[in-house]
């Protein structure tokens, strides 16, 4: 059939997934990004990576990917006639494309591997958000307004970072980005949700205006469904849901393109709710509205899918979420240990656990939540979850955090484990052992690539001030560090993280405790 092909005066090309040399190197770069996002790919226990592997199908996916890609790369390159006459040229043209293969790989990934991170306003004012560093958050993004003050997709992420700061000049920014965009779907959610906790009568014009401009949309159409619903208007809400399961089942349904992960305008800092398909799309609109702070109308979803399709580990994380989006700590604490004991250990539940129980100050009861959670995928819970008492672990999770989800805030978390490193190592006091000068050594070079983050990343600056030489750079990373913030007294901060030894209950007394209740041991697991 190939001879056939060949002789034929039009070029041959395969009806694959791509045929050109452009396609083989999009194929690695998206198998290399898809490999970065695995839980603990690129470290040294080969045993991790294969679990973590075999238990998804990422690499069912990638191998059969490139397999296909490979082939289809090899027949439209190669005439096929001109290798088959024996085992000899068949041997040979597999050589020389498994060359070719490889060169091209090798390419792909080196022009990859050499980019640098992109500097970026925004991205460090989303990595502050999705951190809960909301006062950092919102300076960056006064900042990135300044610089284009008619931007309204600024505008609006600034209206949401101040939802949980200030709702009167949040709803200001979010008048601003729908003077400048009116027809843009979630600067319209935004402001019905906000006009919706204290008139819903007057947010019935900006529901009808996304339902006309977006009729394809079912995660809007479910929340103006939810909307109507609560109006009492029930023949409108049924009319909606309705039209929405026929344009579902004619095929015609369509998200924009807005991502819910990290570093784009949706994400955030919890465990990402897990929407299967078949899942309720109430749920869909919820975990929307949550994004975009519109609690009291996610509640509605929310009640409106448990009526459908009852209760679920879905809907009890998502209820939770609201009551701990409002501050009602207890109520989600409870509705979080009701769904654990009902489904089981599952991680985004423990997660948020372990958040609440931290925002409580029940550190030791978030970290054993942390424990049970498994693997965290958020950035901000794996800061969180971190472990006190083991370097080597905390080492290890931070270089996979880094490689996930780089942000200033992880390659600070990077630099505090070096110095902790760096003070108390085998050689007793800091910077004796050349160990310990490598670690703080590392730790400028953390602090350095925090910097190309954000600029603005004042605890960066300030560990530089203690550690570089000479006295003009220590002056000027000083300055810097006061001028973005930095708050603490740089010259009471020790130029090292080593402390004076103290004795425990444990050594006065002679005899090991089996649990010992001073406050150096209360974190200690025995």
């Amino acid at each position: 059939m190939l001879v056939d092909l060949e002789i034929e005066p039009t070029k041959r090309s395969c009806t694959g997934r791509g045929q050109q040399e452009r396609s083989w190197s999009n194929i690695i770069r998206l198998a290399s990004s898809g490999l970065s996002h695995v839980p603990y790919f690129g470290m040294s226990d080969i045993c991790t990576i294969n679990r973590q592997l075999s238990e998804t199908r990422t690499r069912v996916e990638i191998v059969t990917s490139l397999w296909q890609e490979a082939a289809i790369f090899v027949n439209n390159n190669f005439v096929v006639h001109d290798f088959l006459n024996s085992d000899e040229t068949f041997q040979e043209m597999v050589m020389i494309a498994h060359a070719c293969l490889m060169r091209i790989t090798n390419d792909a990934l080196i022009d990859s591997d050499k980019k640098p991170p992109p500097y970026s306003v925004q991205k460090a004012a989303r990595h502050a958000r999705q951190l809960h560093d909301l006062s950092h958050a919102m300076d960056l993004y006064l900042q990135l307004i300044v610089q284009a003050p008619r931007e309204a997709d600024s505008w609006r992420e600034l209206a949401t970072c101040l939802r949980d700061i200030d709702k009167d000049w949040a709803n200001v920014c979010i008048d601003k980005s729908i003077i400048l965009n009116p027809r843009h779907p979630l600067s319209l959610l935004s402001k019905s949700c906000m006009i919706f906790e204290e008139d819903p009568n007057a947010a019935e014009p900006f529901f009808l205006a996304l339902l006309a401009f977006y009729p394809f949309w079912t995660a809007i159409w479910a929340a103006a469904s939810a909307y109507f619903l609560h109006k009492e208007m029930f023949h409108m809400s049924d009319q909606i849901m309705e039209q929405m399961r026929k344009t579902q089942a004619e095929g015609l349904a369509k998200e924009p393109r807005f991502p819910r992960t990290w570093e784009q305008e949706l994400g955030e800092w919890w465990e990402e709710t897990p929407l299967l398909p078949g899942t309720s799309v109430y749920y869909d609109a919820a975990d929307l509205l949550l994004r975009l702070r519109g609690i009291d109308l996610a509640e509605i979803c929310i009640a409106k899918a448990l009526l459908e399709n009852g209760d679920s580990a879905v809907y009890y994380h998502m209820v939770a979420l609201c009551c701990r989006l409002k501050g009602n700590y207890a109520d989600a604490l409870c509705h979080l240990q009701e769904g654990i004991d009902k489904y089981g250990e599952i991680s985004y539940l423990r997660s948020l656990q372990g958040e609440c129980y931290h925002r409580t100050k029940e550190y030791n009861l978030s970290l054993a939540s942390f424990e049970k959670s498994g693997s965290c995928k958020s950035a901000y819970t794996t800061l969180l979850s971190l472990p006190r008492r083991d370097g080597g672990r905390t080492r290890s999770i931070l270089t996979d955090l880094v490689r996930r989800h780089p942000s200033a805030y992880a390659w600070m978390a990077f630099a505090d484990e070096w110095m902790t490193r760096s003070a108390v190592g085998e050689g007793g006091d800091a910077n004796v052992t050349e160990e310990q000068r490598s670690a703080l050594a590392n730790a400028e070079s953390c602090a350095f690539t925090a910097l190309e983050y954000d600029r603005r990343a004042a605890r960066a600056w300030a560990l530089l001030a203690t550690c570089l030489t000479p006295s003009t750079r220590r002056n000027y990373c000083r300055e810097m560090a006061i001028l973005c913030g930095f708050t603490k007294n740089l010259d009471d901060r020790p130029k090292t993280y080593s402390r004076e030894s103290r004795e425990s209950l444990c050594f006065r007394i002679g005899r090991p405790l089996r649990e010992c209740r001073c406050k150096m041991c209360e974190h200690i697991a025995l």
